[in-house]
């Protein structure tokens, strides 16, 4: 599984959990704008293989009747979770960091 899929992988996890708004780019909005100006691919979520590790870095907006800190234990978990059923990731250590940059009345892609 390339970086790109595995990205996008996290992505569907990480929406497929409830209290989700929605996600913003991992980066900051200026690296993010200066990606796109440069036409390179860009995914929300920030991951980073090393070895027999993963780092996953993500910025989510919450549902506004949601509590950010049970809402980014359950996105770490179903990370991990998600990830220990796919072949090419299930022998690696994630680690998750999880931000919560917003709030939302409803869903958002």
């Amino acid at each position: 599984m390339s970086k790109d899929q595995l990205a996008l992988r996290v992505e569907e996890i990480i929406t497929g959990v409830e209290g989700v708004a929605g996600l913003y780019p991992a980066r900051s909005a200026i690296l993010a704008g200066i990606a796109r100006t440069l036409g390179a691919d860009e995914t929300l979520v920030d991951v980073d293989v090393s070895g027999s590790r993963l780092a996953v870095r993500a910025r989510i907006a919450a549902l506004t009747d949601t509590a950010a800190p049970r809402l980014v234990r359950e996105v770490a978990a179903a990370i991990r979770a998600g990830l220990a059923r796919e072949p090419d990731t299930s022998s690696l250590q994630v680690t998750v960091e999880i931000t919560v940059c917003g709030f939302a009345d409803t869903q958002f892609s």
